[in-house]
């Protein structure tokens, strides 16, 4: 009887190692699919880390130096990497010295969707000193911030000042000589309708 009973379970020992030998090669293959792990789940929205802007400042060659009183224009590129919605973006501009002082900041708030670029002209305080400066610009937004530098070059005060005075001696003679020729011309035009005016009033008491 225990000869027969061992015959009918040998089979059935096969039968069992099979299976479990096979379960051991799928779970190698898919291990998703093993018996006992949980199915694996995605992160939260909350703990993917949000997108964020990018920034890029450029600056003309003309204007990597420029005389105290003149004005810097500067073209920011502003990228969207996955914001969803628009965001409305915070543009300051900061005027720094190297030693990292602010003598000037400006601000505007932009609407950002995909990609823009916008431009800001700066103008440079007739009271820096020569030497050389740093335009910061930041981007901040939903409590966030990026930013992106360029440097310039402010040349010395009294080369400004000088050309300044030229330019202004330059408009006022230009002025002058317009006021000149324009009031001769009109003092000539004038005479000659004096004389023109007697002429027919003297034709006409002969006739």
């Amino acid at each position: 009887m225990k000869l027969y009973l061992l015959s009918l379970l040998q089979p059935l020992h096969r039968v069992v190692l099979s299976v479990l030998v096979l379960l051991s090669i799928v779970s190698l293959f898919f291990p998703s699919l093993s018996v006992g792990q949980p199915e694996s789940v995605g992160l939260p929205p909350s703990s993917v880390v949000p997108p964020a802007l990018s920034l890029s400042v450029g600056l003309l060659s003309e204007y990597a130096e420029i005389n105290v009183g003149g004005t810097v224009v500067t073209t920011t590129r502003v990228v969207n990497h996955g914001l969803l919605h628009p965001k409305d973006v915070i543009l300051r501009y900061i005027l720094r010295t190297i030693d990292g002082e602010d003598v000037l900041e400006l601000s505007e708030t932009v609407a950002v969707q995909t990609s823009a670029t916008f431009v800001k002209s700066i103008y440079v305080p007739l009271y820096l000193e020569s030497g050389n400066y740093v335009i910061h610009v930041k981007a901040e937004y939903d409590g966030r911030e990026t930013e992106a530098t360029r440097s310039i070059v402010v040349l010395k005060r009294e080369r400004s000042e000088r050309g300044l005075i030229y330019l202004v001696l330059g408009t006022v003679s230009f002025i002058s000589l317009l006021f000149m020729t324009l009031t001769y011309a009109f003092t000539k035009q004038l005479i000659k309708l004096q004389r023109f005016v007697p002429s027919l009033g003297s034709r006409g008491g002969k006739s």
